[in-house]
């Protein structure tokens, strides 16, 4: 792996630490960040794509993408720092993947989600994703068949 990929995987880390551990801790887990970068690691060397944003310096917001096959794509993350949510983070990372999915022609978009992370639910929920049945931790979201430009251009106008 490069510097810049090494740099990369600890700022997501990082950030992840930030907007997880809470998360995680009411679950009844601990955020580990050394799991985090080795299966980050093992993501990426497996394809998996990551938007960024910086501001000065910083990593203040990503999504982590990865291809299930030619037509269908998984969120593995998404991640805004609690400074800048209400801000053109979310709107420009999620305009980058729209194209990324459009040129690809993918037609099924899948993420899962803590279920005790209501600001994803409520984002999953606001783009139209459908959900299934919460298991023992997560609840499953689909976007099937659907015009991602169209979808994105609603929620973030």
């Amino acid at each position: 792996m490069t510097d810049k990929t090494n740099t990369l995987i600890n700022d997501v880390a990082s950030l992840d630490s930030i907007n997880m551990t809470p998360i995680i801790a009411a679950a009844g887990g601990v955020y580990d960040i050394k799991r985090r970068i080795n299966a980050l690691t093992q993501e990426i060397e497996n394809g998996s794509h990551i938007e960024t944003t910086y501001v000065n310096g910083a990593l203040i917001g990503y999504i982590q993408c990865s291809s299930r096959d030619n037509s269908s794509a998984y969120i593995n993350s998404l991640q805004i720092h609690p400074q800048h949510r209400k801000g053109a983070v979310l709107r420009k990372l999620f305009r980058n993947l729209v194209k990324q999915l459009n040129e690809r022609q993918v037609n099924s978009l899948t993420s899962r989600v803590h279920q005790n992370n209501e600001a994803s639910i409520r984002l999953h929920r606001r783009l139209g994703f459908s959900e299934s049945p919460p298991d023992e931790c997560f609840i499953a979201f689909t976007l099937n068949n659907t015009d991602f430009k169209a979808r994105a251009d609603r929620y973030i106008r």
